[in-house]
């Protein structure tokens, strides 16, 4: 059977429909597709502006800002060379504390972490026969002296147990400026003072830290309070990660706070 004219007909006029349809579904769907791609390169233009006219600035100038303020002692970076002994280094620390109370009226805490924390003891030391009361001290991982941590360092006990010892290694650093008398600087202190000391510590033994404490606790001539804070082993902060001990802030708190008490106390 053949088909007429008009079934023909029909059917060619139905497929056109359907090419039209179909040709206005793509585009309409290209209009869409052009329409997203200009918002997205929209967005990518204004992203590119913001970093380049907002974000890159700030980050340039806070960090000059915070450059500006990084202390940097004789001998290293950008600073004078000379020398570098333990006196210079505190005269260095010194200047610091000047230039920051002369930038402030409020109260002024030196803390030292290791071999910073006989530092630190000694510019308070020195700071006070200036004349200038700092509010408090704190001493973290702290030795009792640079001979006494010589012979308990990981790398000093390779050699400790050797007779000519003393006479080639301890002997010479003391001749040459590098004392680190933490106790001697200690007991001559006046402000408040707080011990944090991990018994992990496998760098500086804690019986260091308990040490300062006691020299601590037994000053004359001053009503400063004396705090320490030991860390038990299964915490794990070894020398280095006492920072990352929740209380820490709370006792930091405890210690800056106005109610602090003027008796000497032991938290272990």
């Amino acid at each position: 059977m053949v088909p007429s004219r008009s079934s023909a007909y029909i059917a060619v006029e139905k497929r056109q429909s359907g090419d039209m349809r179909n040709n206005l579904f793509k585009k309409e769907h290209r209009k869409l597709f052009m329409f997203w791609l200009i918002i997205l390169l929209v967005c990518l233009v204004l992203a590119v502006l913001i970093i380049l006219f907002i974000v890159l600035p700030l980050v340039v100038k806070y960090s000059f800002s915070i450059q500006q303020k990084i202390v940097f002692t004789h001998g290293y970076a950008d600073s004078s060379k000379g020398t570098l002994t333990e006196a210079r280094v505190v005269n260095d620390c010194k200047q610091l504390y000047s230039w920051i109370r002369n930038k402030t009226q409020a109260n002024i805490y030196v803390w030292g972490q290791s071999l910073g924390s006989s530092l630190a003891a000694n510019t308070v030391l020195q700071v006070e026969k200036d004349g200038l009361q700092p509010k408090g001290l704190i001493l973290e991982s702290a030795f009792t002296s640079f001979e006494d941590e010589l012979y308990v360092h990981p790398y000093g006990k390779i050699f400790a147990w050797l007779p000519w010892f003393y006479v080639t290694v301890v002997k010479p650093l003391r001749e040459n400026g590098f004392i680190f008398d933490t106790s001697s600087y200690l007991k001559k202190i006046k402000c408040s003072v707080m011990i944090l000391h991990a018994q992990d510590d496998s760098v500086v033994p804690y019986r260091f830290g308990r040490k300062l404490y006691e020299i601590s606790s037994n000053r004359t001539g001053t009503a400063a309070t004396s705090i320490y804070h030991e860390f038990d082993a299964s915490l794990e902060y070894n020398h280095y990660f006492i920072y990352q001990d929740p209380f820490l802030k709370y006792y930091i708190m405890q210690f800056i706070g106005k109610n602090i008490s003027l008796v000497p106390v032991k938290v272990l």
